[in-house]
Order: C-alpha cells, then structure tokens, then sequence
C-alpha cells in the first residue's frame, strides 16, 4: 500500500486568488503610469507643434502690413491661426531723426490671434504691431 502524505505541493485556491489579485493591481498601477505619462508626452509634442505655428505666425506678421489686412486666418499642417487686429490709436504723421515730418502715416495696432486645432482652440493670444501708409510725395518741390 502506497504511503500518501498530506503534504501536497502546489498553492491552495485562496493563495492562487490573493497571487493574482496582487498582479492585477501591479499591472492597472503600472498601466496608469504609462496612461499619465504618454497624456504628458502628447501634450508636450502638440505644445511645440503651437510654438512652431506661432513662429511662423509671427514671420507672417511680420511681413504683413496691417494698413491692407484686418483679419484672417492663416494654415500650418493641422492647426490653423485665426487673427484680427485695430487700431489702438490714432495715426499720425512719422518724423524722422532730423524732425523733419516723413511720407509716411504711422498707426499702432493691437493683434489678437488664437491657435486651433480641429476646431478646439488651443491658446489665445495678443500683441501690438506698428502699421504704415505712404500718404506723401517728400519730393513735391521737384528737387
């Protein structure tokens, strides 16, 4: 007759179950911090993709001069920079160094731009930028 000892090797039901209630919270707390971390990782990439609209924003501002255009949006890859600016004060005469009046009417306006992204507005934005007009001929005496 065989000897059979109560010793038997393996784990009991209620060691299997706590062993796998153990591992699943390691993996949703694991699990979560890559959720958190890859959310962090989107943000950050769609932060630099707006600051590279905005500095291709500001080069078209630059160029732009506000006398002709009041409003517009303009298209980088995704995100799209909608704008309209005013006059923030009234335009007057330039003068150059020498005190003499210039040819040209200054005017000083406020821009006021906000970044979107399929259809969700990711930032708002303002800033001021000096708009001419060329309004008279220096040379009207012929010398």
């Amino acid at each position: 007759m065989p000897m059979t000892s109560k010793k038997q090797a393996g784990f009991s039901l209620i060691e299997a179950i706590v062993a796998l209630t153990i591992l699943s919270i390691g993996t949703v707390t694991l699990y979560s911090w890559f959720a958190v971390a890859y959310d962090g990782l989107l943000r950050i990439n769609d932060r630099q993709d707006m600051h590279e609209v905005l500095r291709n924003f500001e080069v078209q501002l630059y160029m732009m001069n506000p006398e002709r255009e009041s409003e517009g949006v303009y298209v980088f890859n995704d995100y799209q920079v909608a704008w309209n600016l005013w006059l923030l004060e009234p335009k007057s005469t330039g003068v150059y160094a020498t005190g003499k009046p210039s040819n040209f009417d200054l005017g000083l306006y406020n821009v006021e731009f906000e970044v979107l992204r399929d259809g969700r507005t990711l930032g708002q934005f303002s800033t001021r930028k000096a708009g001419y007009r060329v309004s008279r001929d220096l040379f009207q005496d012929g010398s």
